[in-house]
């Protein structure tokens, strides 16, 4: 999608302003040339480059190297995984003596299948950290296509959604403001009964604060952060 290809350079610029702040030369260049059948577009800034020893790590899930609270290691993983979805790849430019990302794209990505016939699950997913959700959404779709998911920011949202669809599997962090991920499975079993989707929980904290009752009747729980391997796990469970 194109808005999922601006979210991709929004990051990547948006990581370079923060990257070139202190720095006395500031400047910022988007290059992009056609070659042997691939779309080469480039994100250079002024900075001195990427250490070595990152090189490999800065595009996975909760790496980051921002100072604590400025980043939540997750944007550069989510780019990787929307160019990679496109059959290309994103990496560290180390031939650039600046800091420089490089995208490489097919020139033609191939025609979207019609995928409706093979739907095996219906999954909502719900957090109140936007950037979670976009992280786990993309992971599972990458990992197994087939799925069809659902987004909610909030339990009220989520609750709605529960109530107006047929769901399989809803994810579900424990701690959110207003309604948290507890509340919500209790309000889902009132309204949904014998209908009620499965519960993954998901929490940063301790599984204590999961009632011993409710872990026994959900589907699993994952401690962040976890291996995007094991939440499919449970979903396919």
């Amino acid at each position: 999608k194109p808005s999922e290809l601006m979210q991709v350079f929004v990051n990547l610029i948006n990581n370079a302003i923060d990257a070139i702040e202190s720095l006395e030369e500031k400047w910022i260049k988007i290059q992009a040339a056609s070659e042997q059948g691939e779309i080469n577009l480039r994100v250079v800034d002024s900075g001195g480059g990427i250490p070595a020893e990152f090189r490999d790590a800065i595009t996975k899930p909760y790496f980051t190297t921002k100072a604590r609270g400025k980043g939540t290691g997750l944007g550069l993983s989510i780019c990787r995984m929307i160019i990679e979805k496109l059959g290309g790849t994103l990496k560290v430019d180390a031939e650039n003596s600046n800091t420089c990302f490089l995208v490489k794209l097919p020139t033609e990505v191939g025609s979207m299948k019609n995928g409706l016939d093979k739907i095996k699950q219906k999954v909502l997913i719900v957090d109140d950290e936007a950037d979670f959700v976009t992280f786990a959404s993309e992971e599972l779709k990458r990992l197994d296509s087939g799925l069809d998911i659902i987004h909610a920011y909030d339990g009220n949202s989520a609750l709605e959604i529960i109530n107006d669809h047929e769901l399989d599997i809803v994810i579900s962090d424990v701690m959110m403001p207003g309604m948290d991920g507890i509340d919500l499975y209790k309000k889902a079993q009132l309204s949904k009964k014998d209908k009620l989707p499965q519960f993954v929980f998901i929490t940063g904290y301790d599984e204590g604060r999961i009632p011993t009752e409710i872990r026994g009747q959900c589907k699993g729980v994952l401690t962040k952060p976890f291996i995007p391997s094991s939440l499919l796990d449970l979903v396919n469970d």
